[in-house]
Order: structure tokens, then sequence, then C-alpha cells
């Protein structure tokens, strides 16, 4: 398997299959657009953050490899070992002329191997290197490498395998294969990890993975399984054996005599481990785990710890279905978000001469995102103080990290998979001499020949797409911006991943610009555009950036928003709610925001991309990809390769049309629709946590979609499914996208329902079946009935049933919204409605409900709005203590006081940030201590209960609910006990609080050291 620790997806993903087929053709001659004029004031180039302080450097300039995995320097020897695919091992000699790389082993010629039945086998990656302590004595050397039989998709139990060889030295050293030692064997997948390294102690540490493909998470249901080897840290004694075994276990590992636990491990709940180190002052075993769909994990490894895949992934929970191992799990030291990383990789604590200023800290880096940071690790190895370290980029992105090497002085060197080529660090002269100053204004890019009328300059080009996002009424103008007479080179490729499609793939020049401005019409007539922003996103030459730039209120000028991203009220005009007009919150998105959406397995543009630009034109012949081609913006490159024979069917189906356009059928639309606004996220590897696939592309028996039972829970929906065909009213996706709070999708910078979107979606569901779902009949019956009814209280006791189900509540604001209801009826149920206490109810009814004051949290909060607001610790106190609104000393305890169902807060200043408490009064379910994860009991008469477990033992369990009661169940009396997936702190706590007053108990919070 691949190399890369995602590697199933990495094998199909990112290598370039090339076709050859023609640009589908259109019907019709295409019109030759007026050839291109140059764009000669690209002044959006480097960054508006200060340059890095190092940079990455060739060594060798003569060695070069093809698509290398692992590096290590032998003890005692200045030469570098680096393994190639199908099991390739090189020694780079350093050299006066630029280096020399000799091949030193060759498995698939000099060590053929069959498996049991005689067929053979194929060694694919030497994924560990390690030399044993006396290597100068002793010449022994440890591989770990993978076999695969010759049929595809076939894995074998023993096909990881970790052996010992001898060396013998010499100008070029020889290992004699035949010399192999089998030393211990697992499973083969996807995420294999199996790193080597030797300890302070001595012994061997192996990493292994799950042993499973990309998603579903942990197939083999293994992460928390300790009957076997995988998704575990190994440590074993080489230097001794037992009977039948060629090592030894040693007798202070943890689980020695735990029944049925292997006795090897050392640590385990780890999805892909790859590439673990010693730190050579503390003896400190350093990992990088890498994540699924939403974090990439640092661990500095304890002795027995567990780290919680699958039932968690870092922070957040996964497999809550599955029985956690023995011990608690341990959260990460550092969980990186997907918007900063995306495939791990481990590095070393840094221990050299050459810069004094790195000493002691942990250098790492990310295969996916082409970044390296350094951390200052924390005395203590707590979650409590993971948020809080402090890390640093160390260089621009500009190689693909596969892995770090440490040489005997403790300097690192870094091997570049794609170039195949090692690199070293060196000082960034350029960050000392300083660069061009990064444009903090519109009139400062070059983009436009005039800002305030918003014209943009010569060369550059509108850019039209064929579906919308939406984005709470707001509509949006692009532009593409290619410096000089540079040309955008499309390739045909295609992505073998399941459900996959051919597509193009583009590449930009550097210091391409995409120029997106969004713009909501006017409060005073509802129809002059209000210019909000305008976004930018820059191609560095490595990597595509996101920047937005904020309009000032005379429509003159925009200026860059910071790093951390902005929020604003604006008053705009709603016919449809109270009064005519309503307030909304606008989200400036931070640098990171723009790449939660722009992400590397969406190819980072969102609107530039085949599916957007292969529609054909309205009233034009051909489509606007043609169009670019005809300009000269654009330029093909095809392989000399024939297609597939399917390859125009998945064209077909990938192409996007306008979700609102009839002349498509309501499918085609549809699914348009949920690719435009959804398939950034839902795709995969795209970051979304609900395992569906939402392009357009997929066959919609292919997307997860229909029937499935929704894994990030039903919302209060009964019986529900992602997508009831048929049925929406008991389909989550149609909930998500028609509630205004908990759960709304898209969760990003959207607080109002997009009604036309809705109604597609709707009608899209309920084609899928010829019987419409059996509740919608009663619903229709209750309100045909109620219709007839004279006098509010009668139609409120037939209401009543609907209200009582979410899935009817669903129906009936749909019916509100479509305005099936009039007059007195419609009044009564809008009256009956702002009477609820329930927001899950009130969200699906509030363009109908008056908006709240816009100085209110809600129920879709902006913190910006919050932390721009100076807090009052002492107004915060009362609030803390009084308010039975929040009631948080029922779960907290400060100092002596308050209850234990949640985590102390006396120092919780000292340990989180202001926007960490923020965050965590907000997103209480974003991170979750496990020690406070709530569970639900279903005991055997059918009652229950949910709460944080307080004890449990072979006899009893003790739950504590949200208001701290205690109840006690004996273990007979327990039918199912289950993990939830929510904080038992509700979602939505601050949403009746004012900005100010949010202000107030943060700055409290902080004020706990």
């Amino acid at each position: 398997m691949s190399p890369n620790r995602r590697t199933s997806w990495f094998l199909v993903a990112f290598p370039v299959v090339w076709l050859c087929f023609a640009w589908r053709a259109q019907a019709g001659e295409v019109a030759k657009p007026a050839p291109r004029i140059p764009w000669t004031t690209p002044f959006v180039t480097g960054s508006p953050e200060p340059p890095p302080k190092y940079k990455s450097v060739r060594m060798f300039p003569n060695v070069q490899f093809r698509n290398p995995v692992t590096i290590e320097m032998p003890p005692g020897d200045p030469r570098w070992w680096v393994s190639e695919p199908e099991a390739k091992l090189y020694v780079v000699t350093p050299t006066e002329d630029g280096g020399r790389a000799d091949l030193i082993a060759d498995f698939n010629r000099d060590l053929p191997m069959t498996g049991k039945e005689g067929e053979k086998l194929r060694v694919t990656y030497i994924y560990g290197v390690a030399f044993h302590p006396k290597f100068a004595e002793n010449g022994r050397v440890y591989l770990a490498y993978t076999v695969v039989p010759p049929k595809p998709g076939v894995h074998l139990e023993d096909g990881t395998r970790v052996s010992c060889f001898q060396v013998t030295p010499g100008e070029i050293p020889k290992i004699d294969l035949q010399s192999e030692e089998l030393v211990i064997t697992f499973h083969e997948g996807g995420h294999n990890g199996a790193c080597l390294e030797f300890g302070p102690d001595g012994c061997l540490y192996i990493s292994t993975g799950d042993g499973g493909e990309a998603s579903p998470p942990d197939q083999r249901n293994t992460g928390q399984d300790n009957s076997d080897l995988l998704s575990c840290i190994l440590r074993i004694n080489v230097d001794e054996k037992e009977p039948g075994r060629n090592y030894l276990v040693p007798k202070d590992n943890p689980f020695v005599d735990v029944p049925g636990v292997r006795p090897e491990i050392w640590a385990y709940g780890l999805r892909n481990p790859w590439k673990m180190s010693f730190d050579r002052a503390t003896g400190a075993l350093w990992v990088g785990d890498i994540g699924w769909e939403l974090w990439e994990m640092v661990y500095r490894v304890e002795r027995g710890a567990n780290y919680g895949w699958s039932v968690t992934e870092g922070p957040q929970p996964v497999r809550v279905d599955l029985p956690a191992g023995p011990q608690p799990v341990t959260p990460p030291l550092l969980a990186l978000p997907h918007t900063a990383a995306a495939s791990i990789t481990g590095g070393f604590v840094y221990r050299g001469k050459k810069f004094p200023e790195l000493v002691g800290k942990y250098v790492f880096g990310d295969w996916e995102t082409h970044r390296i940071w350094s951390l200052v690790p924390p005395e203590r190895n707590d979650a409590s103080d993971a948020k809080s370290l402090e890390l640093m980029d160390l260089s621009a992105p500009s190689i693909r990290i596969i892995d770090f090497g440490q040489d005997h002085d403790g300097e690192l060197v870094i091997l570049d998979y794609d170039a195949g080529t090692i690199h070293t660090l060196e000082r960034n002269d350029a960050a000392e001499r300083g660069t061009r100053p990064f444009p903090r204004t519109l009139s400062e890019t070059g983009l436009f020949a005039s800002v305030e009328k918003h014209e943009v300059a010569a060369g550059i080009v509108p850019l039209k797409i064929a579906a919308e996002q939406w984005m709470d009424g707001a509509t949006a103008e692009r532009f593409v911006a290619v410096p000089n007479d540079g040309v955008i080179r499309g390739h045909r490729v295609a992505k073998q991943t399941p459900g996959s499609m051919f597509r193009r793939h583009f590449e930009f020049p550097k210091d391409s610009v995409l120029v997106k401005t969004i713009s909501l019409p006017d409060e005073g007539t509802g129809e002059r555009p209000r210019r909000i922003e305008t976004q930018l996103l820059h191609f560095d030459g490595a990597q595509w950036l996101g920047y937005t730039y904020r309009w000032n209120d005379a429509q003159s000028e925009a200026s860059l928003v910071p790093e951390e991203g902005d929020e604003a009220i604006f008053a705009v005009k709603d016919a449809r709610a109270p009064g005519g007009g309503r307030v909304l919150h606008w989200t400036f998105s931070s640098r990171s925001q723009c790449m939660t959406c722009h992400t590397p397995w969406a190819e980072s543009m969102l609107a530039f991309n085949s599916s957007q630009l292969l529609t054909p034109l309205a009233g034009e012949a051909g489509n606007r990809l043609d169009q670019f081609e005809q300009s000269g913006l654009l330029v093909r490159q095809e392989p000399a390769k024939a297609p597939p024979k399917n390859q125009s069917r998945w064209d077909e189906e990938s192409v996007l049309v306008p979700p609102f356009d009839e002349s498509h059928s309501i499918e085609h639309r549809a699914r348009s629709y949920l690719d435009a606004n959804c398939a950034h996220c839902h795709r995969f590897g795209g970051g979304g946590t609900a395992q569906i696939d939402l392009r357009a592309g997929i066959p919609v028996e292919r997307t997860k979609l229909l029937d499935e039972v929704p894994t990030k829970g039903e919302l209060g929906l009964k019986n529900a499914k992602i997508v009831w065909p048929g049925n929406p009213y008991r389909s989550v996706l149609f909930l998500r996208m028609a509630t205004c709070g908990r759960g709304r999708m898209p969760h990003l910078a959207s607080e109002l329902v997009d009604q036309q979107g809705l109604l597609l979606i709707e009608a899209w569901i309920r084609l899928m079946s010829k019987e419409p779902g059996g509740d919608e009949f009663m619903y229709n019956a209750v309100l045909s009935a109620t219709a007839k009814m004279q006098g509010r209280e009668a139609r409120r006791g037939l209401l009543a049933p609907i209200l009582n189900d979410l899935g009817g509540t669903l129906y009936l604001a749909r019916v509100l919204d479509r305005g099936r209801l009039r007059g007195e009826l419609a009044e009564d149920v809008v009256a009956l409605i702002g009477e609820q206490s329930d927001p899950d109810i009130r969200n699906l009814f509030a363009a109908h409900l008056p908006a709240p004051p816009a100085d209110r949290v809600g129920t879709v909060p902006r913190p910006r709005l919050v932390l721009n607001l100076t807090g009052d610790p002492a107004r915060g106190r009362e609030l803390y203590q009084t308010s039975k609104t929040l009631n948080c000393r029922v779960c907290h305890r400060i100092g002596n006081e308050g209850g234990v169902v949640g985590p102390e807060l006396t120092q919780i200043g000292q340990r989180r940030r202001r926007d960490e408490l923020l965050d965590s009064l907000l997103n209480p379910s974003s991170v979750v201590d496990p020690k406070f994860a709530m569970y639900a009991v279903q005991t055997v008469d059918g009652r229950v209960l949910s709460g944080v477990l307080a004890e449990r033992n072979a006899n009893a369990l003790t739950l504590r609910d949200a208001k701290g009661d205690v109840h006690e169940f004996a273990v007979k009396e327990v039918e199912e006990l289950k993990p939830q997936r929510a904080s038992i702190m509700p979602e939505g706590l601050l949403k009746d609080l004012t900005l100010q007053e949010a202000a107030d108990l943060v700055a409290y919070l902080e004020s706990l050291r």
C-alpha cells in the first residue's frame, strides 16, 4: 500500500491518471471571444503575515528518488538510508560534487516471496528502518515492510512484517536479504503505521495502524480491541527470545497480565501513527497520528494510554457504538483541524546546534498542506494545556513531507515525496530583508481600475458559474485574474476513489487570483446592491490562500479583514418578516475559515472547476471553458491514451445546472444545489463527519444518503433517516436546511433559510417514492380539520399532536412557508409557535416570528461580535452566580462551590484563551472531555435517562444528570448504555444573553486564574 498515511486515499486520489479524451463537444460552433488582454498589475503577492523565519533548502543536488518513503542514519555512519516504492533501499553518500545514491537492496528482485498457496507476493513499501543500538558492532537492521498478493483488494493478516537483516559494511554497504529473521507480523491494509524506533531502554517500538481504508472509519473495529496488534504502539525486546517468538515481551509492559490483551502493546487507540521518535534528552516518545475527517493529532505517548480511536478522533466522537478499551481516553497533546493540516507527519524534538531557539521544540509537518511547525512541549502531558501550546510555522509550504530524519548532531532533514529530494532548514534571509507589502485595501491589489465603481482592471475576466451557493440572500460577482501572459493549464485526470468521477485539474500561474464580491439588497429600496465584502483566493505558487476585504459604508473602498476574521450586523429588507425587515448577523471569514471550505480535496477552488464550467451557456454555443480556451486564457493538455468506455457518462453526470432553471430535471437541479452548497465538505476526505458524498457526479445510490441512519444524531426527529425517500419530514438533511438553530446546514456564515432551495430539495425527496410518508396523510387530515374549526383554543387542541412531533412541526412550517395557511388560521399557528419554549420548534418558524433584538447572541452566534466587546468580570460573576437560564453552578465547581457534573472551572482562565472560552460556551459538543462524556441509559422497564457516568463496576453504575441528581442502576436493570455525541451542556445556552452579557461572562471566566 501507499506511504501516504491516508494510504488507501493517496494511491488512488493523488497520482494523475492521464486519459486522452477531447473536451466534450457542444452543439454548434463556439463563437471565438476577443483575444485576451494581459493583466499587468498583479500586486497580490506574498502574505499579510510576517514571512517565516526558515526556509527549506535542497541537499545533495545529484540525488533524487522516485516517491521515497523513509530516511534514517545509522549509528556511527554519516550516510542516509532511503527507501523507495517496490521495496528498494538506497544509501546516500555525501560527496563534494553533490552526493551519490547507491541501491543496496531490492526485495522483489532479490527476495521473491510466495503465499501459503504458492501465489507470488509483491513487496510494496519499506515503511520503517531501525538500526540496532549496537549496529556498528553487530550489523543488524530492522525493516518494516508490506507484502500483497496479486489480486487487488486482498489484504494479508501477516502482510505487514518486521524482520531483522544482516548488513555487511563497506564503501557501499550490503544487506543480505537471505539473512532475514521474521520478528513480528500484523494485518496489512490502508493504514499500516509500521514506523520502527529503538527506545532509550534498548527495546524496539513499532507503530501499527487500524489496517483499514480511509472510510468508513475503523472497518475492522480494532481501535479499542486489544486482542490484536492493530492501532497500537508495540514494545518488544529483540535481544532475547521466548518460546514461539523471535522476541521477548518485557515484563514491565502495561498489559502483560491482562487477560485478552496482547502483551506487546505499550499504548493503543491510534488510527495511523505515521512516524514517531524519541527525544534524545528526555526519552519521551512523540507520535504524529493521521486523523480521519476533522483532526490531525500529536501525542507524547505514555505507558498504557488509550488515545481513543475510533470512539474518538482527537476531540470529536466518531464510533460511539463501539465499546471503549479498559483505560479512559487520553486527549491528544495537540489536535490540528483540517483547515491547517490534513495528513500529519511526525518529526523530532530538535536537539541540534544550528538553531538554538528551536532546541527542545517538537518539529513536525503535514503531507497535504506542506506546512512545517514547531511547538513548545508543555510541562504536563495534559489536554488542559493543549490549546495553549505555542505553535509556529517554520517555513513556507513548499515540499510534500513524507518523513523527517535526524543526524548524529541532532540536525533535521526533510524528505520530499513528490520531488524525491532531501532538504534541510536554513534561516530565511527574506524574513530579515522584508518583502513587498501585502495589499491592505482593494485599491492596492491591482485588481480594479475603479474600486468605487467596482470596475476590474484590464485583462481580468468575469467568471459565471452554473450553481450558486446560498448566502443569506446575497449575490456574487466573480472574476479570474491571471498575471501578465500566463495561462491556466487544464489536465484531464481521474480520481479512482469509490464513487469518483473524471474531472479536469487546473494549474494556475503563481499570483493568480480568483475574486468574489458579495452584495446585499439595500434596506431602503430592496433593489440597489450594497457591497459587503470581496473575497480573494490567491495562489502563492504552492497553495491557494483566502483573504477577505470588508467594504466601507461609503462603498468607496474595502479593507483587509484581520487574520481572525470579523463580524457585523446589517439590516436587510425581508417582505416575509414581521415589519418587512430583518437584522442579519454577517461573518467575515478568518483565514482559517476560508480554508474550511477551500480544502485540498475540493482542489481549493469551489467555483473554477469543470462541474461548474462545463455547463452549456444559455442562448450561446459551448460552455465557459470553451470560451476561456478560445480567448487564450486556458490551454488544454491531453495525454495520449484512450479514454474508458464510460467516460462520457461520467461527464454528463458531473456537470452542474442552475438549480432553479426548470428546463432541467428536478433531480439534476437538486443534486447541483447540494453539490454547490455542501459537497466541499460532504465528500471523500472533505471533513464532514457524516459519511455522505454529495457530489453531483456520484450515483445517488452511492451517496450514502438514502435510508441511512444519521450518525450525528436525529436532532429530535423520530425514526429519522438522512434522506427518507418520499418523506422529507423524516429526513435529517431536509431538517438541517429548514432550521435556523441547532444543527443548521450550511453551518458557516449563514443563518437564514433558503426557501427556494428548500422547496427544491423537498420536491426531490418526494419524487423518490410514489408513496409519500404515511405521517403526511395524518398531518393533512389534522390540518384540514383545523381549518374548519372556529376559535383559537379549538384549533390549539387539534394542532397539539402535530407540534408534539418535530416531523409534524417541520410539515406545518413548510405549509406556512408555501402560503397554504392564510388569514386567522395562519395567525393562530404563528401565535401558537410564538408561545413555544422549545427552540427546535421556534427555529423552524424563525422567518414568521419577530426577529430577536440585534444585540442578542441568538441561535446562530457570531463569536467576533462578542470578542470585539470589552467584558466586565464583576458583571460576569454576578451573571454566573444568579442566572437561572445559565444555571452554571449546578454543573461546575469554582473553588469549594458548585457541582461536579462538568469540568472544574477554578483556574480555567489559566488554561484557555478568551476565544477558546467563548467557543466552549457556544459549541459545547465540539470538544468533550472524556471524563464528562454523556451517556444514555435505557432500562429493561423502558425508562431512558441521560447524564455523566459517575461510577461503574461489575454490579452497578451511577449516572449524574444535568441537574446534579444521582441515579443508581443495578447492571441487571440496564437494557443499554450508550455514549452520546453531544455534551451534557446544552446547545444555545447563551442565545438569550445580550452580546455584552456574553462578553462579561467570558471576562469572568478569563479572570479565574
